[in-house]
């Protein structure tokens, strides 16, 4: 099942208008519609509308939509959902760029790994007791009379290690570019005007404002060669 909105081009975004009717039938489905395929996010945007609140789509995720890329606002800030823009349109870019096949080998390799440790500790591994289990598997190792049984055994944990390594260095340096990204964006603020306006991220006029939150967003994707 599907379901129709009438949307407006605003510049970074979509703004949803309206639902339209379940009769409404297009062959090619024209720029100013949208398509959810999602029945929770439908009832989302309808409730939010009948609501008389906005609802927002950032454009890099138009023809992908998920629950998290829909923003609702009480009042229409502005600047507060091109800030929400900003951050949902870098994340949409830098997960894909960064969570690749060899990424999904890893992964892949890693869960392989961590059950043949489960298998041989008997328990299952956790950030709490992670470092027990690998003595307590490394001990098993060194007591098995067939040194290459020991030696496989060996093996299973470091592909665990090795692969663990190797996800948390790139998920952490992603997290660590967003998290960064994000509060440049947050720190960017309009002041009244008779308050001193010269520290960095403070504007005097909103659209000032949203203006700042654009080119760093351009910044942003410039270091990703964009």
């Amino acid at each position: 099942m599907s379901y129709l909105f009438k949307i407006e081009h605003q510049d970074t975004k979509y703004k949803v208008l309206e639902e339209l009717s379940k009769d409404s039938l297009y062959v090619d489905i024209p720029s100013n519609i949208i398509k959810i395929h999602s029945k929770y996010i439908h009832d989302t945007i309808v409730n939010a509308l009948n609501n008389n609140k906005a609802v927002f789509i950032p454009k890099l995720t138009l023809n992908d939509i998920d629950y998290s890329d829909i923003i609702i606002d009480d009042m229409e800030d502005n600047l507060y959902i091109e800030k929400e823009i900003a951050k949902r349109r870098a994340q949409e870019f830098i997960i894909p760029l960064r969570v690749n096949k060899t990424v999904m080998v890893y992964l892949y390799k890693m869960l392989i790994a961590r059950n043949g440790c489960i298998d041989i500790n008997g328990e299952i591994m956790t950030s709490n007791n992670k470092d027990d289990v690998f003595l307590n598997i490394i001990s098993k190792a060194s007591e098995m009379e067939n040194e290459t049984d020991g030696d496989k055994i060996i093996k299973i944990l470091e592909n665990y290690i090795d692969s663990f390594n190797k996800l948390n260095m790139l998920y952490t340096n992603m997290l660590n570019y967003l998290d960064k990204f994000n509060a440049e964006i947050d720190s960017i603020v309009v002041v009244p005007e008779n308050e001193e306006n010269q520290e960095m991220n403070k504007y005097s006029t909103v659209q000032d404002a949203i203006n700042a939150v654009r080119e760093k967003y351009i910044d942003f994707m410039h270091i990703w060669g964009i």
